[in-house]
């Protein structure tokens, strides 16, 4: 199995402007039931990633003012990604090796195309012990 077989599609991903502020992600974070969103620059481009990890270390550190803050600031512009062809397994490695929950997936001409999370994988793992296929 390869990445582009489970991920979430780009248009099934929240996304959210430089420029939205710390609590509009956590509402849409806490309506969607999801740990993180992908920020998207003006060109419509992957600019970033806010998680739930993200969130909390600048309120840990500011309380109620991080609310106000800009994703922009808090984002991690250092985006791990993995192409669309990567089998699971080397999907799964990334994760590990960079100790994160989510990679964003490159389609052919580098641009990303969907996200995959710890728990897109182990749902598809568990699916497929499940029906009694081995993953």
């Amino acid at each position: 199995m390869i990445a582009k077989n489970i991920m979430r599609e780009l248009g099934d991903i929240v996304t959210c402007g430089e420029d939205e502020t710390v609590y509009s992600a956590l509402v849409k974070m806490n309506e969607q039931n999801i740990g993180s969103v992908v920020i998207m620059g003006q060109e419509m481009n992957a600019k970033g990633i806010v998680t739930a990890h993200n969130i909390y270390r600048v309120l840990v550190g500011r309380k109620s003012a991080a609310f106000h803050l800009h994703l922009g600031d808090i984002m991690s512009s250092d985006l791990i990604t993995v192409n669309e062809d990567d089998t699971i397994a080397n999907c799964k490695r990334v994760l590990i090796d960079h100790n994160i929950q989510h990679l964003l997936v490159q389609g052919t001409e580098e641009s990303i195309i969907g996200m995959l999370s710890s728990m897109d994988i182990i749902s598809y793992e568990v699916n497929q012990e499940i029906q009694g296929i081995r993953p």
